[in-house]
């Protein structure tokens, strides 16, 4: 089902890759080939290291930030790809296009990654963060809106000043997992209070190796993940994003 309003923050599609051979700089030159991306940022990793040194029992902990990957973001900020030493993806930003525009996107910019790099996918990924802003009224009660939500016992129920929901509920017959994770978040309008229904659905064994098949798979990943959407909300959710 489409919604004239609807409510994604950011749509991501996510390739991870055994550890590339290229260097960093091979990286960064793929934001060439895209000038549509022109802001390149660096993504750092932080490690820890432990050492022991002579005659004592007491670690030495040293730390050290690396450089992992970077981001190529477009002129108005809603769109931003990665490449990275273990990895690939590409997110669209509020306000979403569709399902159409991100995959078209990401195959181009996937096919560009792998022909530099000759990426191995370990782990196929969409993710979906969708932001719900519902009437702030003195009767709010979110489980009016949606049907993921803790259940307080009556003799518990104070008020639910804050909570942070998450399911990992197994897909078997797409050998995946969801990860659904519901919090409320600050909110941004007057009169309103706000909710994240974050949809993360994954695999990362049996990964397809053939782009062919990589993106059969991320398109029953989009059927699956609309039916997780869908069956997470009440009418009531449905008519604000009308």
């Amino acid at each position: 089902m489409s919604y004239a309003h609807a409510p994604i923050s950011e749509a991501v599609l996510d390739i991870q890759t055994l550890d590339l051979a290229c260097d960093m700089e091979a990286l960064r030159a793929l934001g060439q080939d895209t000038p549509e991306f022109s802001e390149v940022r660096e993504i750092s990793k932080n490690e820890l290291q432990f050492n022991f040194p002579p005659d004592s029992a007491v670690p030495v902990t040293e730390g050290r930030r690396s450089l992992h990957g970077f981001q190529f973001w477009n002129a108005d900020r809603t769109k931003v790809w990665q490449a990275r030493g273990n990895g690939f993806s590409v997110s669209h930003l509020h306000p979403y296009q569709s399902w159409e525009a991100l995959t078209e996107e990401a195959k181009r910019l996937w096919s560009l990654f792998r022909s530099r790099t000759g990426a191995t996918p370990t782990r196929l990924a969409v993710r979906y963060i969708n932001r719900f802003d519902v009437p702030n009224t003195s009767r709010l009660n979110f489980a009016d809106f949606f049907r993921l939500i803790p259940s307080i016992p009556p003799e518990l129920d104070t008020g639910l000043a804050g909570f942070l929901m998450q399911l990992n509920l197994p897909q078997i017959d797409l050998e995946s997992v969801a990860v659904v994770t519901q919090t409320p978040a600050v909110p941004i309008q007057p009169d309103t209070a706000s909710l994240i229904l974050d949809i993360d659905l994954f695999r990362d064994r049996n990964v397809p190796q053939e782009d062919e098949q990589i993106w059969a798979l991320f398109e029953q990943f989009r059927i699956r993940k609309n039916h997780i959407f869908e069956m997470s909300l009440h009418e009531s959710a449905r008519e604000l994003i009308r």
